[in-house]
């Protein structure tokens, strides 16, 4: 059995079906965002070490099989939750105002004077 329970799909955030060129491209992402002379977060060197043994056995061909066929009470590996952006939200745009406005009131008068004109695009 392996010496780690860690399920090495999830953490280089790839499919349990993923070809090597998918897990080569997750490794070098993670690896660019985690390496200990980027990254400022003490965490960040035990999460490079991780990353680099995930990828040590997946990008193996014969360790990833062994690794696929000794997992833990014979489960397969399932399909991680990625993180994915969330889909920027597209407001209405409102027509501009008026680039200048100056309005008087009195008593019985009102005056009013803009510069400027509404754009209704």
């Amino acid at each position: 059995m392996l010496a780690s329970a860690r399920d090495y799909y999830r953490i280089l955030g790839v499919d349990r079906h993923a070809d090597q060129a998918a897990i080569k491209r997750a490794y070098r992402r993670l690896a660019l965002q985690y390496h200990p002379d980027v990254a400022r977060h003490k965490r960040s060197p035990a999460r490079f070490l991780e990353i680099q043994e995930a990828y040590a056995v997946l990008s193996d061909p014969e360790k990833r099989s062994q690794y696929d066929s000794l997992r833990p009470d014979g489960r397969q590996a399932t399909s991680p939750s990625v993180r994915r952006p969330r889909a920027k939200r597209v407001y209405p745009r409102r027509p501009r105002s008026r680039l200048f406005r100056l309005v008087v009131e009195a008593p019985g008068l009102s005056i009013g004077f803009s510069l400027g004109s509404r754009d209704s695009s």
